[in-house]
């Protein structure tokens, strides 16, 4: 049954997602971490519990509160990450006390030693959740990962304590408890889609690709991105069916937790692929040199997106009215970031043969203006507005930008062109 609908993608960020806020462990450090991961417990769960939670930004939000603290925190819902985090500033604040520390790694490869905590209580739409643990981290660090302000993410080593989740994206709502009955909807607009976990606990979906290449994508949303895997499946790939479509890139792929990721990405257009054995129509999937394979909210949004975790078993659900439309990319070519000590904005990423890379622009030009729109001194909260606001800075066709690269400014036009169909 093939119930996938495509769409026509606007992308702003490479590398299948502007942020990817996953924590993940080596096995061997697993191990050592395994009674903390699986220290935490729930207090009563209800029958069916309906909460509401907020998606911008491509990632999903979620109020708790932590302790006898009446105050309410944004936590991100991360199912690519292994354990809770909590902001560096949080911890502070509640004076949460060191339990060990450990080397994580984020969805970039990259790795960092942190402390971990035990929060007493956390409080989920009114469900208690005792001494479960905790990474702590700085939120703020990133410029792109400020702006969301983050105040901690809920993990697997709590997700998993609560057997149903159902999460509809369009109404911005959680359902989660122990009915089975949360999971239901109508059978001819659903798809069930088997997966398998890591020892983390993270869902993993098998996907079959084109050219008899398979990999196994962590189901993350904790990353506001589609379907990404490494660039060895894409050579495979390419080596075994010459005839798809595709777009290189190269410069920042994608913004992990300790900071962006950095080389060339591939991003290809898949008529049909399989996942979990469920044909999936008209996709776009990245390939990237750091990264982890998995598929994120741009991928999900389109569904009522349901989960039961004691079966391994994810459900999509066609919301009523989606319409079905071949998947293309389309815009100039670019994406810009700001440097964390100056607060530059600077052209971060290129695809290859582009309407921008035509015009003249390089990875490391500093932004001075787009559309007679300043952005030479710009703060963090202007910078963020712009970040959530792209498209709208991003208006016209030619799009008028202003650079200096090294001594000369330069004034280019750049058409808005299909980059991929």
């Amino acid at each position: 049954m093939k119930l996938l609908f495509s769409v026509k993608e606007r992308i702003r960020w490479p590398g299948g997602g502007v942020l990817l806020l996953i924590v993940f462990f080596s096995y061997c450090s697993f191990f050592r971490m395994g009674s903390l991961f699986l220290g935490g417990r729930s207090g009563a769960i209800p029958a069916r519990l309906e909460i509401p939670l907020e998606y911008r930004g491509g990632m999903l939000f979620i109020k708790v509160r932590l302790g006898e603290n009446p105050r309410e925190y944004d936590f991100l819902l991360d199912t690519g990450a292994a354990f809770n985090v909590v902001s560096t500033r949080i911890a502070r604040q509640l004076d949460l006390q060191p339990v060990t520390d450990s080397s994580i790694s984020d969805a970039t490869r990259s790795t960092e030693e942190l402390t971990f905590v035990r929060v007493g209580e956390l409080f989920l739409g009114g469900i208690p959740f005792r001494n479960t643990a905790a990474a702590v981290f700085d939120l703020d660090r990133s410029s792109r990962i400020r702006c969301y302000q983050i105040d901690g993410v809920l993990g697997m080593n709590l997700i998993r304590l609560v057997p149903y989740w159902r999460i509809d994206y369009s109404g911005e709502k959680l359902t989660l408890g122990r009915d089975r009955g949360i999971l239901a909807g109508p059978a001819h607009r659903r798809m069930r889609i088997p997966f398998t976990r890591t020892i983390q606990r993270i869902p993993r979906i098998k996907v079959d690709l084109p050219g008899g290449v398979s990999c196994q994508c962590r189901v993350d949303l904790g990353s506001s991105g589609g379907w990404k895997a490494d660039f060895g499946c894409w050579e495979e790939i390419l080596e075994n069916h010459p005839g798809i479509s595709f777009i290189r890139g190269y410069g920042q792929q994608t913004e992990g937790a300790l900071g962006p990721g950095e080389g060339d990405l591939v991003l290809a257009r898949f008529d049909e692929i399989t996942a979990g054995g469920q044909p999936l129509e008209s996709l776009l999937f990245t390939f990237a040199t750091r990264t982890y394979p998995s598929v994120g909210n741009r991928f999900f949004d389109r569904y009522i997106l349901s989960f039961n975790w004691p079966g391994r078993e994810l459900f999509l659900e066609v919301p009523p009215g989606s319409v079905s439309n071949p998947s293309t990319l389309e815009g100039y070519g670019f994406f810009f970031n700001a440097e964390r000590d100056s607060g530059e904005i600077r052209i971060s990423f290129l695809y290859a043969g582009s309407p921008a890379e035509r015009a003249g622009l390089k990875v490391g030009d500093r932004i001075l203006q787009i559309n007679g729109e300043s952005l030479e001194k710009l703060s963090p909260e202007e910078f963020c507005y712009w970040y959530f606001h792209a498209d709208e800075l991003l208006a016209g066709d030619p799009l008028r930008i202003t650079i200096r690269r090294e001594d000369s400014i330069k004034k280019l036009k750049i058409p808005r062109a299909i980059l991929l169909e």
